[in-house]
């Protein structure tokens, strides 16, 4: 592996996975990834920018999730790998889309999050009044589809609907005491399914280890051709990295939920801080982590909550209802 140097400064290795991580949101394209890594201070092996080229071999190298490639067949490293293989292949399907990006001189904060909810096209913001204003609508750039979504909208009236919705995954005292009773309930019955899973790919692995081994066998016996070989063989080893990966996580797994959810619950308690007093990058960071699907037509931003937040708004309306009983049977006699 010729591309990076792992003798460099330890922040190499995190950085390379931050870049992994980062392109897998689909909001960058590789010219953006260059100016990232370059802010980020990652450089080749000669400590010169990255190309464009380069970063596109980067991020298609197998190499950083535990194998390489040698003559068209895949090897199992004995090095330790920087990334999953689930977010290796969700890399490679933003390299697929093959999507040109746009160019902007200026860096919207909503801009490649909120798409129109109308015809589907990702919102632009734009400047107005000597830069005083920051305002977005639809980019209206699918020229076929009719859109009436010509209305512009401030971002503060955007950032005020998105923090209302926020609010509602603030945890107050009674939400605090069911999820912490939920977590209880479900912290056994979590570890359970964990041991099962552990066990159950421990098998897998072991299976895929005796294919390898018949695999290799039928062709030194002409039963099979070398290029029949290579195709079976890459899928069995594709297949025994998954089942390696799926092992180290319920493993680690075991016992963490619990601490998992209490990490959560704390979290929630500041989300909306974030989002109301964090920089432009916090804020980002923090919807592309609660949530998804964002939306804007006829100047209303919706989203919906990723798993688990989305639990942890559906215990808040619940606790919101019982106070509201409670309110109400206190003043019947």
């Amino acid at each position: 592996m010729h591309l990076f140097s792992f003798r460099s400064p330890p922040y190499t290795g995190p950085l390379i996975k931050k870049m992994f991580e980062t392109f897998a949101t689909g909001l960058y394209s590789l010219d953006t990834m260059i100016e990232l890594t370059d802010q980020w201070g990652l450089t080749n092996r000669y400590k010169k920018l990255i190309v464009r080229t380069t970063m596109h071999r980067v991020l298609s190298n197998p190499f950083f999730y535990g194998c390489f490639k040698f003559h068209g067949e895949i090897f199992e490293g004995s090095h330790q790998p920087l990334i999953s293989k689930g977010l290796f292949d969700k890399v490679q399907e933003v390299l697929g889309e093959r999507t040109k990006p746009l160019t902007r001189h200026r860096k919207f904060t909503y801009s490649g999050l909120i798409k129109c909810g109308e015809c589907g096209c990702f919102i632009c913001g734009s400047m107005f009044k000597n830069d005083r204003y920051e305002l977005y609508r639809c980019s209206l750039r699918k020229r076929h589809i009719k859109c009436s979504q010509h209305k512009y909208i401030n971002k503060s009236e955007i950032n005020r609907q998105i923090g209302e919705q926020i609010k509602n995954l603030t945890i107050n005292k009674m939400v605090y005491s069911l999820l912490m009773e939920n977590i209880r309930s479900r912290n056994e019955e979590e570890s359970k399914i964990h041991i099962n899973g552990l066990e159950h790919w421990n098998r897998i692995e072991i299976h895929c280890e005796e294919r390898i081994s018949r695999l290799m066998d039928a062709l030194s016996e002409g039963m099979i051709n070398k290029e029949e070989f290579l195709q079976k063989k890459n899928e069995i080893i594709t297949q025994k990295i998954e089942a390696k990966e799926k092992t180290r996580f319920h493993k680690t797994s075991v016992g963490a939920w619990h601490k998992y959810a209490e990490n959560l619950i704390i979290k929630s308690s500041h989300i909306y801080e974030i989002f109301s007093e964090g920089d432009e990058a916090d804020k980002k960071s923090l919807l592309l982590a609660i949530g998804e699907n964002f939306r804007l037509k006829n100047c209303t931003v919706t989203f919906d909550l990723k798993p688990p937040y989305n639990f942890v708004e559906a215990v808040n309306k619940s606790s919101s209802n019982l106070c509201v009983m409670r309110g109400q049977g206190d003043l019947n006699p």
